[in-house]
């Protein structure tokens, strides 16, 4: 279709823009055109929705094709105006592969537009009078709302039999049979006579609205034209309030209850059982005795226990576990990768130290927690502390994860992971309570409810967005260590630590250049994750120590004078101990770490671009500067919070309650 790459580019610009989904309606009217066209987008509370009339059935399975995977919703219209497109939602539903798909009854939503329309113009309705003219599927609907309403509604078409049809059929289903509707011959122009509000809906010529009727009608009436064609030329010279009936109030309010009822379906809808308690919500009719909660997904409260007919046994007060409505916190986070040239999205061991620190502090407030991980190193980190699942490489990585929450009530999921894609983020909304990230600068941050930078630069900032190294999350040993540091004149004691696996060998070009300082004693740390421990041992003298998986890094950093370091989280524990560092980063998302703009290290850049004579000057020079070892200690330690965790739990959980 002409212009659809364009008009999808602005449509999805204009989401991200408003951190909302994007939609896509298609409509397929009576009305044969020549060629097919879209229509202004519309914004919803939840969703920027594109839109396209379209005639040819082949044309409209192109597009649904094309669209599938650049959107999140196709809403198709289900009322079969046009019987080419009967079994359109199947169809539709059969190429769909990623993109999710509702359908919507384009009718019912311009009946309830001018419902809504008419009733807030004209209030009160009651006894007004109301002629529609053209009383098919959608005059029809609306005749009902509005006699529903009190008003006194007559209806004609072509033919006074169909009116008559119309009418008698309308008036079975009325509640009150003093409102009944009325039908009359559209050439008795006595029915217009003193009419409040004129509806046109038939766009025929010889049915439309023509100014013989509109001159019988009360001075200030109303003239809702329902759509082009339904009102003759002529009639705009009276001097009457004529309106379009714009569908914008039905149809955003539409998609929002559509998208509404699908999350209630993810999230409230349902029966579980826990701890061998069986529960359900969202009218779920259980057997007598289950227990009715207000959410299956994000439970607050017991409703009450269920009496197997549908209804509660009221005397019956239930109770569960105090901590059961307490947030359960699901770890997304990988790490362990040694390749020299991982993968973007494969990381360090600080991603889980960071993640296994904050699980920690959780813990003891009484929350639990639990991580989904890779079949990496990491998880042997986590494995004797926490339950793991093992994320499998030979299934989607979402659909996996949407099954894990499944069964974990007020799920808050945190990813520590790099990049998240828009989609995945999305994907996961109706999983999970909350979604935090660490160190996300992909757009899918744009969708999550919490994100924090410690380390990273966000691209652009929100209000949910908390960045800077006062969100750095330190282990229990560095606050025991968190004083004044004295910095020694003579800088002897040097810790050599590039991340749990240095997957860029980056140890060996420092122990090269440090071989050339006389009087050092240099501690050389080996993480989990490093595959040359047998080169690193070839290549130290008797000033250097090896340290494997070392327990007490904390210590460590703080008795050095001097640390060389990579561009990881270990640059925010130096600076919170006061240890001034040289850091090397492996990579050039590590280089782009926030640490470039605060002035407490010494930053060398990336190893690709560093060789061990660029190590050697740089460090021999601070080692000789104690001046500028002690500026680089001071400002460091002075830029830490030491309630980060709290302070990140508070934000976390701001305006939830819990037990």
């Amino acid at each position: 279709m002409k212009d659809i790459v364009n008009y999808l580019d602005e449509l999805k610009g204009k989401a991200i823009l408003e951190k909302k989904f994007v939609g896509f309606s298609l409509e397929f009217p009576y009305k044969s055109e020549k060629d097919s066209f879209l229509l202004p987008i519309r914004t919803s509370n939840n969703c920027v929705v594109g839109a396209c009339k379209i005639f040819d059935k082949k044309e409209a399975l192109d597009l649904i094709s094309f669209l599938d995977g650049k959107i999140d919703y196709l809403f198709l219209d289900c009322e079969t105006k046009n019987q080419d497109f009967f079994d359109i939602e199947e169809k539709a539903k059969s190429l769909i592969k990623s993109s999710q798909v509702f359908s919507i009854k384009v009718n019912d939503i311009t009946a309830k537009s001018a419902d809504l329309l008419i009733s807030q113009l004209a209030s009160p309705l009651l006894n007004k009078q109301v002629v529609i003219v053209g009383c098919g599927n959608i005059g029809s609907k609306l005749a009902m709302k509005l006699s529903e309403r009190g008003a006194l509604v007559y209806i004609t078409n072509k033919d006074l039999k169909e009116s008559t049809k119309v009418a008698e059929s309308l008036n079975n289903l009325i509640l009150n049979k003093e409102n009944c509707i009325t039908p009359f011959d559209i050439s008795d122009l006595s029915f217009f006579d003193n009419a409040d509000i004129v509806v046109g809906f038939s766009p025929s010529y010889s049915q439309s609205i023509s100014p013989q009727m509109l001159e019988r009608v009360k001075p200030k009436s109303l003239i809702l034209d329902g759509g082009i064609g339904t009102i003759q030329e002529n009639c705009f010279k009276l001097d009457l309030k004529f309106i379009r009936l714009d569908i914008r109030s039905g149809f955003l309010g539409y998609i929002d209850s559509i998208l509404k009822t699908n999350e209630m379906i993810q999230n409230d809808l349902g029966e579980v059982v826990i701890g061998g308690t069986k529960l359900v919500s969202g009218g779920f009719i259980s057997n007598e005795g289950t227990i009715i909660l207000d959410s299956i997904k994000n439970p607050t409260n017991i409703l009450g226990v269920a009496d197997g007919k549908g209804g509660l046994i009221r005397e019956v007060k239930p109770t569960l576990p105090p901590d059961f409505f307490n947030p359960t916190f699901v770890f997304r986070v990988d790490g362990g990768s040694s390749e020299s040239c991982r993968p973007r999205n494969e990381q360090g061991m600080g991603h889980i130290t960071r993640s296994l620190i904050f699980a920690d502090y959780l813990k003891q407030k009484g929350f639990k927690c639990y991580f989904l991980m890779k079949d990496l190193p990491g998880v042997n980190l986590v494995k004797n502390k926490y339950p793991v699942k093992i994320i499998s490489e030979n299934e989607d990585e979402v659909i996996q994860l949407v099954r894990e929450l499944t069964n974990v009530p007020n799920a808050y999921l945190l990813i520590d992971k790099l990049d998240l894609s828009e989609e995945y983020v999305k994907k996961l909304k109706h999983s999970a309570k909350k979604i935090i990230t660490i160190d996300n600068n992909g757009p899918g941050a744009l969708y999550s409810d919490i994100n924090f930078y410690p380390l990273v630069i966000p691209k652009k900032r929100s209000y949910k967005d908390h960045d800077g190294p006062q969100f750095s999350l330190m282990r229990e040993e560095f606050y025991d260590l968190y004083k004044k540091k004295e910095i020694n004149h003579t800088c002897k004691n040097i810790l050599i630590t590039l991340g749990g696996t240095d997957p860029t060998k980056t140890t060996l070009k420092v122990i090269q250049a440090l071989k050339e300082i006389p009087g050092l004693h240099s501690k050389v740390i080996l993480g989990a994750g490093v595959t040359f421990k047998e080169e690193v041992e070839k290549a130290v003298n008797s000033s250097f120590e090896i340290i494997e998986n070392s327990s007490d890094m904390a210590k460590l950093i703080y008795e050095a004078d001097l640390a060389i370091i990579s561009g990881g989280v270990t640059v925010y524990e130096c600076a919170f101990l006061g240890t001034p560092a040289v850091i090397i980063s492996h990579n050039r998302e590590e280089s782009e770490h926030s640490f470039r703009g605060y002035d407490f290290a010494i930053n060398l850049g990336l190893t690709s671009e560093v060789d061990s004579n660029n190590i050697y000057k740089e460090v021999r020079g601070l080692i000789n500067d104690y001046e500028r070892r002690l500026k680089l200690s001071i400002f460091g330690s002075s830029l830490f919070k030491i309630n980060s965790k709290e302070v990140m739990l508070k934000l976390i959980l701001e305006n939830e309650k819990f037990n």
